[in-house]
């Protein structure tokens, strides 16, 4: 009787087992989901903004080429200032994209991937 007994407490034992893992498989297929959904909206209200801005840049663009052109008797002359203005600004930014973009990326990756090892952290000493 004793070895019924032992069996099946070990077969319990199992199962918890078993249960626990399914458990966390779980727990980090939701927390992955959450992490991956919370990029999607950072990209994607990140796009947003950069298309309103772009739109509303174009539009300013033209009414500046035409001001200026208006100024200058010559449209074809504002036109041609403001891409050399936006010409300048691409070189600038092409010369300090590090500190713009890269940097600014790799400081948010970081962070959340400091987030989720804490995140696991806690969860083991729970």
């Amino acid at each position: 009787m004793s070895k019924l007994k032992i069996f099946t407490e070990f077969e319990d034992l199992v199962q918890s087992l078993a249960d626990l893992i399914k458990s966390y498989l779980r727990y980090f297929r939701i927390a992955a989901y959450e992490q991956v959904l919370n990029a999607v909206s950072v990209v994607l209200s990140r796009f947003i903004l950069l298309l309103t801005i772009l739109v509303s840049s174009m539009f300013f663009s033209i009414a500046l080429a035409m001001y200026i052109g208006r100024l200058l008797i010559y449209p074809e002359l504002g036109f041609m200032i403001v891409g050399i203005i936006y010409f300048l600004a691409g070189m600038l930014f092409i010369k300090y994209r590090d500190e713009i973009i890269v940097n600014p990326i790799i400081k948010d990756l970081n962070k959340i991937a400091d987030r989720i090892e804490n995140e696991i952290l806690n969860d083991d000493e729970e």
